[in-house]
């Protein structure tokens, strides 16, 4: 990422969202995102992606170096669930060889315009993306409104 991007982002973020959780996990993804693993630590990191909501979507968004959201989103991802057979055994493959977490379910996989993973639904109930043993907590509203449509389809 360029400085002259990083500033402007984070002067946005400032501007806009300065206090609350999103905007929080925002500058403190995107320091991470600018400096790399000079800047933060990896327990921190985690911590605020298990909070879930806010937090944890200011901290992807950081993270991925993508335009704070209070600059505007073009339009929300698609969200894609494979739920069959199939999509259980690639989201094995996706998820990568260590272990789940405790309690945590493999339900799938998850496709978000253009990024694919393993869908996990957590022992608290939070679903994530699950990609070689990288977390990204989901959008869980658009999450369970996909799986309500799977379910109504009778794919569920």
């Amino acid at each position: 990422m360029q400085e002259q991007a990083f500033r402007h982002y984070m002067g946005a973020v400032k501007a806009l969202d300065n206090g609350t959780d999103y905007g929080r996990g925002y500058q403190y993804g995107l320091r991470r995102h600018y400096h790399g693993e000079r800047f933060g630590e990896d327990a921190r990191i985690a911590l605020m992606l298990s909070k879930g909501g806010d937090l944890a979507e200011g901290v992807n968004d950081g993270l991925d170096g993508r335009a704070p959201r209070a600059l505007g989103d073009a339009e929300p991802e698609r969200v894609t669930l494979d739920l069959t057979e199939a999509g259980l055994s690639e989201g094995r493959l996706l998820a990568g060889p260590g272990p789940l977490p405790e309690g945590a379910t493999l339900l799938g996989t998850v496709r978000l315009d253009t990024r694919h993973g393993a869908l996990v639904r957590l022992r608290n109930g939070v679903y994530v993306q699950w990609s070689a043993g990288t977390v990204r907590t989901l959008d869980q509203t658009a999450i369970r409104r996909a799986l309500d449509m799977d379910e109504a389809a009778g794919r569920g």
